[in-house]
C-alpha cells in the first residue's frame, strides 16, 4: 500500500502476525517455565539447544529469566509476581498457584506472559511490532472468523457456503409455505378453545 506524505511515497511495512511465526523455539512463555519448575529460588542453566535453538545458553530463577544470544552479552529479562485473589482463597488444588509471574519486557518494562526472541535482542508483542490476526479484521470479518471456528469446533466443514441463488431462495420459500399450508390448524390455544370467528 502507497501513503503519499509531502509529496514523497512511502511503502507501508507488513506487520508480521504472532500466528504467522508458529516457531515454539522463539517464544518463551512464563508459564511453560513456571510448570517446568524453573523459577525457583536457585538458578537454573541449560546449555543450547535446550528448548530454544535461538540462543546460546539460558538461565533462569525465581526473579529474573537470563538469556545468551550468540554474538552478544546475557540479557536480563526480570520476572514480577502478583497475587492471584480467587487462587489465594481455600485450599490449593492441582497446580494451581496463589502467585502468578510474569516476564518484564526489557523494552518497554510492561508485563508479559510471552517474550518472543528475536536475532539478538528478546521483547515482548508490541515491541517486536507483531499483531494477532483478529487485530487486522474488521467487524463483519470478526464475526465471519468466530462463526468458522465455531462450526470447525463442532466438527463442521471450515467454509460456510455461499449465498444460494435466487431460484433456490424461490424454492425453499415456496415449499416452506406449503408446509406450512399443509400443517392443521390448532383448536385449542394455552388449554382454552379458541373463539370462533
Amino acid at each position: 500500500m502507497m501513503k503519499t506524505w509531502a509529496g514523497v511515497k512511502q511503502k507501508r511495512k507488513k506487520r508480521i502476525l504472532v500466528e504467522e511465526l508458529r516457531l515454539p523455539g522463539r517464544i518463551i512463555n512464563i508459564n511453560e517455565l513456571l510448570h517446568l519448575g524453573l523459577l525457583r529460588e536457585q538458578t537454573t542453566s541449560f546449555p543450547a539447544g535446550f528448548r530454544y535453538p535461538v540462543l546460546t545458553a539460558f538461565r533462569a530463577d525465581r526473579y529474573a529469566v537470563q538469556v545468551k544470544f550468540p554474538q552478544g552479552p546475557w540479557q536480563r529479562i526480570s520476572v514480577q509476581w502478583t497475587a492471584c485473589p480467587h487462587l489465594r482463597q481455600g485450599p490449593r488444588l492441582g497446580r494451581s498457584y496463589p502467585w502468578k509471574p510474569w516476564m518484564l519486557c526489557p523494552f518497554c518494562r510492561r508485563r508479559a506472559g510471552k517474550i518472543y526472541l528475536g536475532r539478538d535482542f528478546a521483547a515482548c508483542r508490541t515491541c517486536c511490532g507483531l499483531r494477532y490476526v483478529s487485530q487486522t479484521l474488521g467487524y463483519n470479518a470478526k464475526r465471519h472468523r468466530q462463526a468458522l471456528k465455531i462450526r470447525l469446533r463442532l466438527g463442521g466443514k471450515p467454509v460456510i457456503g455461499a449465498r444460494p441463488d435466487e431460484s433456490t431462495c424461490r424454492t425453499v420459500r415456496i415449499a416452506s409455505s406449503r408446509r406450512a399450508l399443509s400443517r392443521p390448524i390448532p383448536t385449542k390455544a394455552g388449554g382454552h378453545e379458541m373463539p370462533s370467528g
